[in-house]
């Protein structure tokens, strides 16, 4: 039986680091976007894993703002016993 999986994500990060030099970095990182996967059986518990993602992420560091969009595609094999 074939099975497909759809879903949201949301994220959020925080992160500080203070360099040898005195130097320190503070920022956040917020993520957000949609996953879409199918899993298709090929042999008893194997299945072939195929999965889509698309989103977009903000990266705030020091002030400054910078956004990227996210594309990703996944294959894999799976097993369930």
């Amino acid at each position: 039986m074939l099975d497909l999986f759809a879903g949201v994500q949301l994220a959020l990060s925080h992160g500080r680091q203070s360099m040898p030099d005195g130097r320190t970095f503070e920022g956040a990182v917020f993520g957000y976007g949609g996953v879409l996967g199918l899993d298709v059986p090929l042999l008893a518990g194997l299945g072939l894993l195929v999965f889509w993602e698309v989103g977009g992420s903000m990266f705030v560091m020091d002030g400054q703002t910078r956004q990227r969009i996210n594309l990703k595609g996944s294959i894999g094999l799976g097993y369930q016993f």
